[in-house]
């Protein structure tokens, strides 16, 4: 979870060194490989990027990857050149590694597995954050002829093949020459004793590439030397029981062979992520599962086990003429084009077959595998049944790259087929149950911060239960990379002098302050630039006290990501923020110097204590030195962005609350309030924040239903973000709105104090009418997600979580032993009150004797479920 930097020198003597080394080592296969490839650089990437504004250097020369003498004249001249490629930005942030130089050394970032954004240090004057190539101006397009060109050149590079140093899993470095295959899909490299399939990695199953010598495997024999030049390819491979993830791990020769591949691996990686086809990434991945033998065939016995593991119900009579229709050279066993051809029939689903068939323009004669579309029967179709919007020019362009991506082609000669609309609808990317322009920030981000609901974590550091789990930096991490806007940071004394993070008087175990706020800086606005509130519950000395703010200034301040208002100035606010003009900061939300013994409500402690007698008078004996401190350290108190405020009445926080005030309480407290005194709530939360968190009963961190808080306007509904329940999908569903920025504008009538909202009204005459269709599945997992077990008996729950009178849920039939394809074709309407704050939710169980189990939801972030709406 920490941050480690590690220098590479580069002076003249180690250089000289380092060639002399590698000319001892160099095979004649290298060197031709090696020649080949400069050869090839040289002629292909002199004009890639002169689009790009920067004539005819090579793409490597461009990006300045490297360079030293790049990287000097951009510290001197502050600059900062970046690559226009396209890639995932949430990830390019969390995983990419940048490189910093100053005059004398050139250092690289590693942090554990994954390694993490620098950030500018201003502990040396000359040293800038230098970011690499790896996605920055992504904003920027590239257009399609110079994708194109981009594209060759990527090819071209890898074809060439190098010689590269490769880092095996089992022994010690080794040379490998490493190439493109000839069909352009993997990177292969030749190895004794290693299958062609052992010695390949397809380029769609390349999920990153880390710079640096920052995995497990490189750190079993690090060479600090050649850090700068070496990278690790991260992909998923089946191992025979399940998919896992792996890194090939090389060292380059030189840092021009290191630009070139690692440009161009990371332009072919993005490509292929664009072009994926779910489809054939499913088929393939089955294919892997089922041949057993790694004869290249399937025979009766793993066609068979293959049905069973994924839901398919056939009797071996049914087997037997599967296999005798689809087995074209009468073998008995099926190849891999014969098995793509199998999952193809088995897929067959009449719904769509229905769709194709109806606006295919062709003579088919009502047979869909007859049917082809055209460019104008697609767009039809969009208009039509899917209701989408747009010009004609721009549903146009988007109709033509689909179909040619799924099917080559097709757009030109109008024989988009039937198989590839299978494709296309089982695309999350082309068909998202979710509203597309939802997906980036679209909503005002300029009013008052307390007027939107903010995606917050309770114990942050925690990896399990509130007593005996591991505390972890990397929680933070995963936090903040699900777009967490506020997370809990639980200080004590530490035995170093600086303050530890724990949940105190339990047994877990303590991780550095220091350690979190650097994570913290690293990945606080990687998935969202909105801020980020840092949740202080201060048991530290004042000593302590004193050595955090002068942590948070040296970390977050150095990186400019505290606000221009804090401690006294809070109240010098001409009006409340908004998260637009605190974009990029962290806000401290503790008590001030001003707090009193008396004034505190031992916030975050009015919790049940969680242990035995016992165990709390043992703890409480060994953490004497822990003992809560009253007293606020003045300079911790400077660092204060959002003022902890002691809770007196509804009325009085109504009266005198301020939009930078917070107040903390769990949620048996809320929930006499929701019974008692609901509308008090709401206006009291119209006026600052309200932030909610689990009671310490909840020992299995566990988590309380969001909603309840939401519909009374609460702003910071804190969850345990490490329990995947059911109040956490709905946490998910929520926050998956407006870009995933953790920040949603709450309805009009939970801000607008001239509203007389009422969370416990009845259903009005006029409401929405909801129209939900479910329709059908595809690929649904066995329960628990295993591969063994029983065929599962599917059914689906549709369910409105929002105001009481809006609480309702329908349930479809239950088709029998078919989780591969189930079809429904089930309507359900809802009416909804106030629809601004309510959620759908999509559940599906397998129907038992005994208890219905869960198999699987629609749920924010993870396409688990294939469910046709």
């Amino acid at each position: 979870g920490s941050t480690a930097e590690v220098a590479v020198q580069g002076d003249n003597g180690e250089k000289g060194q380092k060639e002399k080394q590698r000319d001892t080592k160099k095979e004649a296969a290298g060197e031709d490989a090696d020649k080949k490839r400069k050869s090839s650089s040289a002629t292909s990437n002199k004009h890639v990027f002169s689009g790009h504004g920067v004539g005819q250097k090579s793409a490597s020369e461009s990006l300045g990857l490297l360079d030293p003498n790049a990287n000097e004249t951009a510290v001197n001249q502050g600059k900062t050149k970046r690559m226009s490629r396209k890639v995932s930005s949430a990830k390019r942030a969390s995983q990419s590694i940048s490189t910093v130089t100053s005059m004398e050394n050139t250092q690289v970032q590693a942090s554990g597995e994954a390694p993490r954004r620098f950030v500018e240090t201003k502990s040396e004057a000359n040293l800038r954050e230098w970011e690499l190539a790896v996605g920055a101006d992504l904003a920027k397009p590239i257009d399609e002829a110079r994708e194109q060109e981009l594209t060759e050149w990527a090819f071209n590079v890898l074809e060439a093949g190098a010689r590269l140093i490769k880092h095996g899993r089992q022994g010690k470095p080794h040379p490998r020459v490493f190439s493109l295959s000839a069909d352009r899909t993997c990177l292969v490299w030749k190895s004794p004793g290693k299958t062609t399939t052992e010695a390949s990695i397809s380029l769609a199953d390349i999920k990153d590439i880390y710079f640096g010598q920052s995995t497990r495997v490189f750190k079993r024999n690090r060479n600090r030397a050649t850090e700068h030049i070496s990278f690790s390819v991260i992909y998923d491979t089946y191992d025979g029981k399940k998919m896992v993830t792996r890194s090939l791990d090389v060292e380059c020769e030189d840092t021009e062979q290191f630009r070139d591949w690692t440009t161009a691996l990371l332009h072919l990686k993005g490509l292929s992520n664009d072009m994926k086809d779910p489809l054939m990434l499913y088929i393939k991945e089955e294919w892997a599962k089922a041949d057993e033998d790694l004869n290249g065939y399937l025979d009766f016995r793993e066609i068979r086990k293959l049905l069973h593991r994924i839901n398919y119900k056939a009797s071996k009579k049914e087997v037997g003429t599967m296999l005798s229709t689809i087995d074209k050279d009468g073998n008995r066993m099926l190849d891999f084009e014969e098995f793509v051809d199998l999952v193809q029939r088995l897929r067959a689903r009449s719904d769509l077959d229905e769709l194709f068939v109806r606006f295919a323009s062709n003579d088919h004669g009502m047979d869909a595998s007859k049917a082809v579309w055209t460019v104008d029967d697609f767009m039809r179709f969009l208009r039509e049944a899917q209701m989408e919007q747009g010009d004609d020019d721009q549903l146009r362009t988007f109709v033509t790259r689909v179909m040619d991506r799924l099917q080559r082609g097709s757009a030109k000669h109008g024989n988009f087929g039937l198989y590839s609309f299978y494709s296309y609808m089982s695309n999350d990317s082309f068909v998202s149950v979710f509203n597309k322009a939802h997906t980036r920030v679209y909503q005002d981000m300029t009013q008052p911060i307390h007027h939107y609901f903010i995606a917050s974590s309770h114990n942050t550091y925690l990896t399990g239960d509130q007593l005996r789990s591991a505390s972890s930096v990397e929680m933070y991490t995963n936090a903040l990379l699900k777009g967490c806007r506020c997370v809990e940071l639980d200080c004590w004394d530490g035995d170093d002098g600086e303050p530890d993070i724990y949940h105190g008087f339990t047994l877990t175990s303590r991780i550095k302050f220091r350690d979190v706020i650097k994570a913290i800086r690293d990945d606080a606005f990687t998935t969202s630039k909105y801020p980020v509130i840092l949740s202080f519950e201060n048991h530290c000395s004042l000593e302590q006290q004193v050595r955090m703010a002068e942590i948070i200034r040296e970390i977050l301040g150095g990186a400019g990501m505290l606000p221009d208002r804090m401690g006294a100035d809070i109240d010098t606010y001409p009006h409340v923020p908004s998260p637009e003009e605190l974009k990029g900061k962290v806000l401290v939300k503790a008590k001030t110097s001003a707090f009193t013994e008396e004034d505190d409500d031992d916030e975050d402690d009015d919790e049940d204590k969680v242990l035995s007698k016992k165990d709390q008078k043992m703890l409480k004996k060994k953490e004497q030195k822990d003992a809560h401190h009253i007293k606020v350290a003045q300079e911790f108190s400077d660092v204060v962005g959002i003022k902890a405020v002691k809770f007196k009445s509804l009325e009085e926080a109504i009266e005198n609350g301020q939009g930078y005030y917070m107040t903390s309480y769990g949620e048996a407290k809320a929930l006499k309030f929701i019974k008692n005194s609901p509308n008090e709530l709401v206006e009291y939360s119209r006026k600052q924040f309200a932030r909610i968190y689990p009671k310490g009963g909840r020992v299995d961190s566990s988590n309380y239903d969001p909603q309840q808080m939401w519909n009374h306007n609460v702003s910071i509904v804190a969850l345990n973000y490490q329990t995947s329940d059911e109040p956490m999908w709905l946490n998910d569903g929520k926050f998956l709105d407006n870009g995933s920025s953790g920040y949603l504008l709450k309805p009009l009538p939970l801000r607008d104090p001239s509203s007389h909202f009422d969370p416990n009204m009845g259903m009005p005459e006029e409401v929405l009418r909801l129209t939900v269709r479910v329709i059908s599945a595809q690929q649904l997992p066995k329960v628990g997600g295993g591969v063994a077990g029983e065929i599962i008996d599917p059914y689906v729950v549709v369910k409105i979580v929002g105001l009481p009178c809006e609480s309702m849920y329908g349930k479809t039939s239950t088709v029998s032993d078919n989780g591969f394809n189930p079809i429904w074709n089930t309507t359900f309407n809802f009416d909804l009150a106030f629809p601004e704050n309510a959620l759908l939710c999509i559940y599906v169980y397998d129907e038992d004797v005994m208890t219905d189990d869960f198999v699987g939801t629609l749920r924010a972030g993870e396409a688990k479920l294939s469910i046709s709406v």
